[in-house]
Order: C-alpha cells, then sequence, then structure tokens
C-alpha cells in the first residue's frame, strides 16, 4: 500500500501527456480496470 501511494504521488507530479502516454503502454484499449474491482463504470 505505502508503494503505491508513493507511485501515486509521484505520477500526480507528471504532465498530462506523460500520463497519458503510460495509459496507452499499460492499457491501450483503455478498459475501465476499476470494473474488475466491482465498481460500476463511469
Amino acid at each position: 500500500m505505502e508503494h503505491a501511494i508513493i507511485r501515486e504521488k509521484h505520477i500526480k507530479k507528471w504532465n498530462r501527456a506523460w500520463k497519458l502516454d503510460l495509459i496507452e503502454t499499460e492499457n491501450p484499449r483503455w478498459v475501465d480496470l476499476a470494473v474488475d474491482l466491482g465498481f460500476e463504470p463511469l
């Protein structure tokens, strides 16, 4: 959990283009990953 919080704080400092590149690399189809955790899709 601590590692995830540190990673989130680090990514929040990135500019938007870098964040979008990370998403495109890790989840190119933009699948809503929250659904797998039991949350309703947006």
